[in-house]
């Protein structure tokens, strides 16, 4: 039964979506050509909508700032941070400890799991890769 409501307000809020345009949130990882993630950008507006619209960007901050911040309190790494209105931007230049490749990746599920839910006119994920690490 519980499984039955998700799934109905998951109805109802793509339904709300589909009735507003807006252009995509993007998120770029950056990695290394052995799949290790040193950085993200994430571009996109987060002002308040619909119900049902707002929750993607909710969703997004929320994933992106944990990030930064699990990074920064839970790590040795010392990222580049860059914050604006609808920008953030993380660049580890050094080498990437484990523990942030696991927040990274955790970051990346994420972020996949939105684009599943919602679609990807509302949230796209690219790669940029370099070949040396």
């Amino acid at each position: 039964m519980e499984h039955d409501d998700i799934n109905i307000r998951m109805d109802r809020q793509r339904d709300i979506l589909a009735e507003e345009h807006r252009d995509p949130f993007v998120i770029t990882f950056f990695t290394y050509a052995n799949q290790d993630i040193y950085g993200f950008v994430a571009k996109g507006s987060t002002g308040f909508s619909k119900y049902g619209l707002d929750i993607i960007a909710a969703a997004v901050s929320t994933l992106t700032i944990n990030a930064v911040n699990s990074i920064n309190q839970f790590t040795d790494d010392s990222p580049e941070v860059d914050m604006g209105r609808n920008y953030m931007k993380c660049i580890i230049h050094e080498k990437v400890s484990r523990d942030s490749q696991i927040l990274l990746r955790s970051l990346r599920l994420g972020m996949e799991d939105i684009q599943r839910s919602y679609g990807e006119q509302y949230l796209i994920i690219e790669e940029i890769r370099v070949e040396k690490n």
